[in-house]
């Protein structure tokens, strides 16, 4: 399994990772890292992109809607509960109003509502 948080694989980091898929609704991720020590952690943040892949089937895409800092009492050892929506979100910003079409291909549609709705995402 691959656990890209931007550009980089952070499996290793990984105590438990939760993936649903839900139809006709977003798909969250849960991410739980191992307890680490503070000086040189990885810290992850609201926004940053991540990606779960598995035997080569992508599984997940999004990124980071909260984390929850985990700190243990006396200890320099801090953890990361982690939670993830689906790049469904940033058309739930986007779009609005209603629109229609007719005799039109799925690329012609996805191609649309691109050009006319995320150009300012990519």
């Amino acid at each position: 399994m691959i656990v890209n948080f931007g550009l980089t694989d952070r499996k290793s980091l990984c105590a438990r990772v939760s993936c649903t898929q839900t139809l006709g609704g977003r798909s969250i991720c849960d991410i739980e890292l191992i307890p680490q020590e503070i000086s040189g952690a990885f810290v992850p943040f609201v926004g940053q992109p991540v990606e779960v892949i598995s035997g080569g089937e992508y599984l997940f895409g999004g990124s980071i809607e909260s984390v929850r800092q985990i700190k243990y009492t006396s200890t320099t050892i801090i953890g990361y509960s982690i939670t993830c929506a689906d790049h469904h979100k940033i058309l739930d910003r986007r779009l609005t109003g209603q629109r229609e079409w007719v005799n039109a291909t799925a690329k012609q549609i996805i191609g649309d509502i691109c050009n006319a709705y995320l150009t300012d995402e990519v």
